[in-house]
């Protein structure tokens, strides 16, 4: 058998996971670290913190329901485990 190895349409699992590390670093890009003039490491890491806070316990997720996430994961909490 000769000629060219046909393409094929399937993600595979490393594909799939770059695509998704991409698209985080890109939303993590144009909503803190554009914004943001970073005086300090200690500064950047406060400031990810309280995006990663607002992600999490305060921004309601279209994929699950416009719900928020801490509330399907900890439903029996008031306030997030690192708190």
């Amino acid at each position: 058998m000769s000629g060219p190895v046909p393409k094929t349409s399937r993600w595979t699992s490393q594909a799939l996971e770059s695509w998704l590390i991409e698209a985080f670093n890109s939303k993590l890009r144009i909503e803190c670290l554009n914004a943001h003039w970073f005086m300090s490491l200690a500064a950047a890491r406060e400031k990810w913190e309280d995006r990663r806070r607002h992600y999490n316990e305060d921004r309601p997720h279209s994929a699950i329901g416009y719900k928020v996430p801490f509330a399907i994961y900890y439903p029996d909490r008031v306030t997030s485990p690192s708190s």
